[in-house]
C-alpha cells in the first residue's frame, strides 16, 4: 500500500477500536503525521550505541550516519578507586573517523561502575575529571556523555560538581560535556528517588547538552504497561522545561519494550524483535490510544504474556513533541534492533 493508504488504514482500525494490523505496527499513527507535516527546525539526534555482543549498534550507525548527527559509544566506564576501564571499543579508530567524515560527533559515554558514587567526591572527582580529559584527547573524541545512575538525593551536589569539574576540563578544549539524567515530574520526596540525584537547574547550566532518559516508566519490576507513554513523557519535559534551557535539552526516545509474565519480569526487547515475537505468536499488535504506543498479549510457557514496546510509530510522537516545543534535540537509547519506521522517523528529525 502507499503510505496514505496505510495512514488511512490504521485510522480506521483505530477509529474502529480494533487491533491494528502487524503491517501497520510501525507507521506513524494520523495524528503523529499530521505533526510531522508542522515542520520545526531541525533537530540534534545523539544515538546510543552499546556494543554488547548482537546489539548491531555499529552496523545500524554505519548504515544510516546521515540520521544522527553524534553518537555516545558505551565505550567506557569508572570503578570507585577512580580507575577508567574499556568496554569492548569495538574498531574504535576506525569508528570515530568514519563519523567525522559523516561530519558526526562522537561522544564517549561513561558510566559509574555498579552505581557507585565515591568518584564524585574529591580527591577523586577531580582526578577523574582529569583522567576523562586525557581519554577525550587521546582517542580524537568531540566530547563525553555522562551517564550515572543507581544514585541517591545525597549525590545531588556532589555529581553536579563532578560535571562541573569535566567541563572545566573540556571547555577550553572546545568539547562538550553532556549528561544524562533520570526522568521527574516533581522534585523531593514526592518526585523519584533516583531522578533526585539529578540538580536539573544546575546541571542545565553546566552542561553542553542535557538528555532526559524519558523511558522505562514501566519495567520488568513493575506492572506490565507502556514502556514511555505520552501523558508522562509531556508531564517529565514539562518540569524539565522550567529549568533547563530548552535548546540544551535531549529529549531521551527509547526503541524497545519489555515482556512480562505472571511473575511480572521478562526480558528486554528491541522493537524489532517485539514484532518479531508477535508475528511468531501469530497475535495482532494493538495501539494504546491513551500512551500512544503498541502493545499485545499472548498466551505463553510462562502463563499470560504482555508486552510493550516504543517502535518508530511512538517514536514519531516524541520527535513531534521534541520540535514543537523548540527542544535542542533527540536521544535514542539505543541503535541497533530498530524496525525500519524508525529511520523515517530519525530523517523527520533532521528536517
Amino acid at each position: 500500500m502507499s503510505h496514505p493508504a496505510r495512514l488511512l488504514a490504521l485510522a480506521a482500525t483505530l477509529a474502529l477500536g480494533t487491533s491494528a494490523p502487524a503491517l501497520a505496527a510501525g507507521v506513524p499513527h494520523p495524528a503523529a503525521a499530521s505533526s510531522l507535516s508542522a515542520g520545526g527546525s531541525p533537530l540534534a539526534v545523539l544515538g546510543y550505541m552499546p556494543e554488547w555482543p548482537g546489539s548491531g549498534a555499529n552496523q545500524a550507525f554505519m548504515a544510516h550516519p546521515g540520521d544522527v548527527t553524534a553518537i555516545a559509544p558505551l565505550w567506557f566506564t569508572v570503578s570507585a578507586s577512580g580507575t577508567i576501564a574499556a568496554l569492548g571499543r569495538q574498531n574504535e579508530a576506525q569508528l570515530v573517523a568514519f563519523a567525522h567524515r559523516h561530519h558526526d560527533r562522537v561522544l564517549a559515554m561513561f558510566t559509574n561502575a555498579g552505581g557507585n558514587d565515591a568518584i564524585l567526591w574529591n580527591p577523586l572527582r577531580d582526578r577523574v575529571a582529569t583522567a576523562i580529559r586525557n581519554v577525550v584527547l587521546a582517542d580524537h573524541l568531540d566530547g563525553v556523555n555522562i551517564d550515572f545512575e543507581s544514585l541517591g538525593p545525597r549525590d545531588r551536589t556532589p555529581l553536579t560538581l563532578f560535571v562541573e569539574a569535566v567541563r572545566n576540563r573540556l571547555g577550553p578544549l572546545g568539547r562538550l560535556t553532556t549528561v544524562a539524567v533520570g526522568p521527574k515530574t516533581s522534585t523531593g520526596a514526592q518526585g523519584n528517588p533516583q531522578g533526585d540525584a539529578y540538580n536539573y537547574q544546575q546541571l542545565g547550566a553546566i552542561a553542553s547538552q542535557v538528555v532526559i532518559m524519558t523511558y522505562d516508566n514501566h519495567t520488568p519490576g513493575s506492572a506490565p504497561g507502556p514502556v514511555a507513554p505520552m501523558p508522562w513523557v509531556r508531564r517529565c519535559l514539562g518540569y524539565a522545561l522550567r529549568r533547563i534551557p530548552r535548546k540544551k535539552i535531549l529529549l531521551g526516545i527509547a526503541d524497545y519494550g519489555y515482556q512480562w509474565n505472571r511473575q511480572d519480569q521478562g526480558p528486554s526487547l528491541p522493537a524489532a524483535q517485539a514484532e518479531h515475537v508477535a508475528a511468531a505468536q501469530g497475535v495482532a499488535i494493538r495501539w494504546s490510544t491513551w500512551a500512544d504506543e503498541p502493545h499485545f498479549s499472548f498466551t505463553g510457557s510462562g502463563g499470560s504474556e504482555r508486552v510493550w514496546f516504543e517502535d518508530g510509530q511512538s517514536m514519531a510522537f516524541k520527535i513531534a513533541l521534541a520540535k514543537a516545543d523548540g527542544l535542542g534535540g533527540v536521544a535514542l537509547w539505543a541503535l541497533g534492533g530498530q524496525d525500519p519506521a524508525a529511520w523515517g522517523a530519525l530523517a523527520f528529525a533532521r528536517r
